[in-house]
């Protein structure tokens, strides 16, 4: 029996994880607990790659002093599993991460709030199965991603 989450609750623990990481080890882990290896993402309109998305979002991070995520709304549409045993499907919704940036001892020096609206295509992925298996393993990956952000930045 699985106590898997649910596809809505997984996107927002995956998505808080990579906004509240403040270590580059921490999110590494995060991202790619979230994202598939073999992920399409479209960023307002424009194919990036998942190196290249990455990218994007460490320069929003890094250095971060703190961060907050909001979920205002996110909707879900499961569908029958096609490569495991856990729900899979889509989400979708909007969210709103404020990131405040500056060295962990000195004074902030600015501040970027992220608004995304975001469609996620959620599948199990056989290629993060561990040898032996685990049981309690949530091969859950994002394999589509689809975003549009706008980013506001407020130096301090």
């Amino acid at each position: 029996m699985s106590l898997a989450l649910p596809l809505t609750t997984w996107t927002q623990n995956a998505l808080a994880d990579i906004f509240n990481a403040s270590a580059q080890a921490v999110f590494d882990k995060a991202f790619d607990h979230f994202l598939a290896k073999s992920v399409t993402i479209t960023l307002n309109d424009a194919a990036i790659s998942r190196a290249g998305y990455k990218k994007y979002l460490e320069k929003l991070k890094f250095p971060q002093q703190k961060a907050s995520v909001q979920f205002p709304g996110l909707v879900e549409s499961v569908d029958k599993p096609t490569h495991g045993p856990l729900e899979t499907g889509v989400v979708g919704g909007f969210y709103e991460a404020s990131i405040t940036q500056g060295q962990a001892t000195g004074r902030p020096f600015g501040l970027n709030i992220l608004t995304s609206s975001l469609i996620a295509d959620i599948d199990n992925d056989p290629t993060t199965a561990p040898n032996p298996p685990v049981t309690d393993l949530d091969a859950r990956r994002v394999f589509k991603l689809t975003l549009v952000d706008q980013t506001r930045t407020i130096p301090f």
